[in-house]
């Protein structure tokens, strides 16, 4: 796989936004970092479109473009009763306008 820095980077935010950890540390304590190999591997068995290296940035942009229209993700929990974050994407069109979010 071609470790071009800027698909290594689109790559990185792909695995990054479903959650996929990029390095671990083992038993004695040394971080390892996964292959870009294992990051794409992983990524295509959680659904993400990707046929070859080629198509991750294009994977990144769809994935982006997804987030942006769903607004704010449907499930968000709250450890110990709180929650930490709660990231909301709106046009820019509303940008100053007030918005009314029912939590349950």
């Amino acid at each position: 796989m071609s470790t071009r820095p800027e698909l290594r980077r689109d790559l990185h935010v792909l695995a990054h936004l479903p959650g996929v950890l990029r390095w671990y540390r083992d038993i004695g304590g040394v971080r390892r970092h996964a292959s870009p190999e294992a990051l794409f591997l992983t990524l295509r068995a959680l659904g993400a479109p990707l046929d070859s290296p080629r198509n991750v940035t294009e994977a990144l942009a769809a994935r982006h473009a997804t987030l942006a229209a769903a607004g704010i993700e449907p499930v968000h929990v709250a450890w110990v009763g709180r929650l930490a974050r709660l990231p909301v994407r709106l046009p820019a069109r509303t940008a100053g306008a007030r918005a009314r979010v029912p939590l349950r």
